[in-house]
């Protein structure tokens, strides 16, 4: 699995009933018929590594990686936020900060992405430390 995850951010790997241990697939199909047993196929997606400190601007993103999923803080004047809901999907992030949702592209130490909440919709980047 190590040099899986070292393959390109968005490369699929697909199963046909074996699983990857902890690190959950992205999805999961299971079909029904009478002969076979081997009726389970699962994918996988190479997620981008995001783990680490990011800078948006002034402030500061923290994220932690465990395969797809993604949490963290985002701290801003002071002030922590938890990231909630952070998923990848190669190199696709998406999280959240409170009511405001962040998409974004994983270009190495990169990030360009939109934001938004209910009234608003901005653009935003952030550089790995």
């Amino acid at each position: 699995r190590p040099k899986l995850l070292d393959l390109k951010p968005g490369t699929r790997i697909v199963s046909n009933t074996f699983t990857m241990g902890e690190w959950e697939p992205d999805i999961e199909v299971n079909t029904v018929d009478n002969w076979n047993s081997w009726n389970t196929a699962l994918l996988w997606i190479i997620p981008a590594k995001v783990e680490g400190t990011w800078r948006i601007g002034n402030d500061e993103l923290s994220l932690s990686q465990d395969f797809q999923f993604v949490r963290g803080t985002f701290t801003s004047n002071g002030q922590t936020t938890a990231v909630s809901d952070g998923r990848l999907n190669g190199n696709e992030i998406v999280f959240t900060l409170g009511t405001t949702k962040y998409q974004a592209r994983v270009d190495g130490n990169n990030m360009t992405g939109t934001a938004s909440n209910a009234s608003n919709k901005w653009n935003w980047k952030a550089v790995r430390k």
